[in-house]
């Protein structure tokens, strides 16, 4: 099964990879480790643009697989 888009490869400090172990464990439990990262980085990416346009407090969007429940 195909998925469209770029594969990135990166290094997650130390910190990073245990504040997201604890995330996936209390909300993403018995879903991939993608999603938990694509999740955050879409969290992150849509704060920056909040930030650039000067919106506060609005939903983060959350992107669903075509293959995800």
């Amino acid at each position: 099964m195909g998925t469209t888009g770029k594969n990135f490869i990166f290094t997650v400090p130390q910190d990073i990879e245990t504040d997201a172990a604890n995330i996936r464990k209390n909300e993403f439990y018995g879903k991939s480790t993608p999603e938990l990262y694509k999740y955050l980085i879409c969290k992150g990416l849509d704060i920056v643009k909040q930030r650039k346009s000067g919106k506060k407090n609005e939903a983060p969007r959350i992107r669903k697989n075509k293959n995800s429940g």
